[in-house]
């Protein structure tokens, strides 16, 4: 080994270190303030009949009716098990789970906007290959392209990553095996940047 390589090879790293530590100290700094956000009580109450899915009525500051979440003790346990379980963090991610579902599928949905290329983790109730389509409210635009990936089984937790081609309101839906009343359509709000 050639003298100073060692040293070399900590100088070059250093940067991209000092980037992965500033991008999580944001992220804990995001998971904080999305802890601490006031929301407002659900005005329904789900049942096996109406999906545990609630959109907040639109204002004059906020015209997409995004998808709130169900309160924590309407989330079903095999829900939360499979996001809560790989988390070094179980409990605080338990209190802080977002998710909105029905008897078949629950999907975890943002407390704020999301970015134009994101994830949503969906967890499967029940046995099924699970189908993702969207489409834009508030405006006219492309269809997104959503990527349901493969290699998580029949049942249990499934990555949908998603592509917006333009910031606004966005209606994602997903289906088991197409059948219908698997169906669940989560609404969020597109922003152009990171949210």
């Amino acid at each position: 080994m050639p003298e100073g390589y060692i040293t070399n090879m900590y100088r070059a790293l250093w940067p991209s270190t000092l980037l992965a530590l500033l991008a999580l100290l944001a992220l804990l700094a995001l998971l904080a303030a999305g802890a601490c956000a006031d929301a407002a009580p659900p005005t329904s109450t789900p049942t096996a009949a109406t999906p545990a899915l609630e959109v907040v009525s639109p204002s004059a500051s906020a015209a997409c009716p995004v998808t709130r979440a169900a309160p924590l003790d309407l989330v079903p346990a095999e829900a939360a098990r499979p996001i809560v379980s790989g988390s070094s963090h179980p409990d605080v991610v338990r209190a802080n789970l977002s998710m909105a579902g029905n008897d078949a599928i629950w999907v975890t949905v943002p407390r704020g906007p999301v970015a134009l290329h994101d994830r949503l983790f969906v967890v499967r109730l029940v046995p099924g290959r699970i189908a993702a389509t969207g489409r834009r409210i508030d405006g006219a635009a492309p269809l997104p392209t959503l990527d349901v990936l493969d290699g998580y089984g029949d049942v249990g937790l499934q990555l949908v990553g998603f592509s917006l081609p333009a910031p606004g309101c966005w209606e994602l839906t997903f289906l088991l095996d197409g059948v219908v009343s698997t169906q669940l359509t989560v609404t969020v709000l597109a922003l152009a940047g990171p949210p």
